[in-house]
């Protein structure tokens, strides 16, 4: 996370989340104006509602983060049945 203050108190925060599947290189980059006072966690839930609702990630219950080759509602990552 980098920051340049704005002088109403703001800051612009640039924010990069990475998908958590292992080997996957993918990131999401964004810049945001907040203000000085909010925590970086906030900062980063914030990030993560833009990607979720508008790029096609997910966050999961985990609370990992899947690009959208990686999401666990992909055909590709959807449960199979198994025969026994």
């Amino acid at each position: 996370m980098s920051t340049s203050t704005l002088p109403d108190g703001h800051v612009v925060t640039r924010l990069t989340i990475g998908c958590d599947r292992f080997g996957c290189l993918r990131e999401s980059t964004g810049l945001y104006t907040v203000p000085r006072s909010m925590l970086r966690p906030d900062c980063y839930a914030i990030h993560r509602a833009v990607i979720t609702q508008h790029r096609g990630w997910q966050h999961n219950d985990l609370g990992d983060d899947l690009c959208p080759d990686h999401r666990e509602d992909t055909p590709a990552n959807a449960p199979t049945e198994v025969t026994l």
